[in-house]
């Protein structure tokens, strides 16, 4: 059995009592490691449980996103000064806040 850090601590706290251990199984399919916050955009669906909701993906264009990324790549190797400009039209959901970065030293 992996013994991970946690594992061993409860091993050490627990070996003198009748205490059974804990068994460390990873995660069960469909468990997630943190909470992602749904936006409007995504259709949110509600569900019999309250506190459950089931997001729809956002429709994209695979090539065209791609193509997109590598300009954007390209510009920030450059440091462009329209890079903020080319994520807005990549992400229609990003608003930056407050002045927009030109990409030069002050």
């Amino acid at each position: 059995m992996l013994c991970t850090e946690e594992y061993c601590i409860l091993k050490k706290i627990y070996r003198k009592k009748v205490v059974p251990l804990l068994t460390l199984a990873g995660l069960r399919p469909g468990e997630k490691l943190y909470e992602e916050k749904l936006m409007a955009e995504e259709g949110i669906k509600k569900t019999d449980n309250e506190l459950i909701f089931i997001g729809k993906p956002i429709p994209f264009e695979v090539e065209e996103f791609f193509q997109q990324l590598e300009e954007l790549a390209n510009a920030s190797y450059e440091n462009s000064p329209d890079i903020v400009s080319m994520v807005e039209k990549i992400v229609p959901t990003f608003h930056p806040v407050g002045e927009k970065p030109d990409g030069k030293a002050d």
